[in-house]
């Protein structure tokens, strides 16, 4: 059994959520207080946390990734619940391979990996619920951009890879597979960044494409078991308020 953890474990549960970005701000899950991982305002961490890597130790060591001060609001309580047992929902993925010539080259075959992975974590693989979700690949694209394959969080490059690259509805999961620019394992936005105007495009996750299982010895027995985009248990209770979030989105 796969115990390797990701360094930020921000999984492909935020994704989930991450996702929804045309969902309308109401039906957020999370609210900020402040513009601290809004990768459109000045100064956030984000934005700058290529220029930087001091105390972020994203791809291993003993540093934690910085708080980006987002506050928990709940489901509102008429959306509790209201996930039976038999819940199920397929998700279409979209994996977008970002290369800088030959470097970053991810084969269907590794792709095909990662989406087992996916649907192993989702379905209580590695311990912990079932969750009711799967995914399966609803297509591929392939870019060399070199620029794009080592953008990091905010800016320019990132914007501009994903309203090029972005495919699907709300019920779609857009998985870039880039560098993560050379400072975290990936990344992916909460709805509170993703539901405000001009960021609709911002949703899905950003892995560093070496995690991705078979592409690289560079993470070998840390973090190239693909779960990096994933997670890798489950409580009953997250997997209920998942359930209810996803309901809550689609009838929003």
């Amino acid at each position: 059994m796969r115990r390797v953890r990701a360094a930020l474990g921000f999984a492909a549960a935020t994704a989930v959520y991450a996702a929804l970005a045309t969902a309308p701000a109401s039906g957020a899950l999370l609210a900020s207080t402040t513009n601290i991982c809004d990768p459109l305002a000045g100064g956030s961490l984000l934005a700058s946390a290529s220029a930087s890597t001091a105390g972020i130790a994203g791809r291993g060591g003993m540093g934690r990734e910085p708080d980006l001060g987002e506050i928990h609001q709940d489901l509102p309580a008429s959306a509790k619940g209201k996930a039976g047992s038999k819940f199920r929902a397929t998700i279409p993925v979209y994996m977008h391979i970002v290369t800088d010539g030959k470097v970053g080259n991810v084969t269907d075959a590794q792709i095909a990996d990662q989406i087992d992975v996916l649907n192993n974590t989702f379905a209580g693989g590695e311990g912990g619920a079932r969750t009711g979700f799967s995914f399966t690949l609803a297509g591929v694209t392939r870019t060399d951009n070199a620029a794009w394959f080592y953008a990091g969080p905010g800016g320019t490059n990132e914007h501009s890879m994903k309203q090029a690259l972005h495919q699907g509805d709300d019920n779609a999961l857009n998985f870039y597979s880039t560098t993560a620019g050379d400072v975290y394992l990936g990344w992916a936005y909460l709805p509170d960044i993703t539901t405000k105007p001009g960021n609709t495009n911002l949703d899905g996750v950003v892995v560093d494409w070496e995690s991705v299982p078979g592409t690289s010895a560079t993470y070998a027995g840390r973090y190239d078991q693909g779960e990096t985009g994933s997670y890798t248990e489950f409580t009953a209770g997250q997997v209920q308020r998942m359930r209810d979030a996803w309901l809550l989105y689609r009838a929003s």
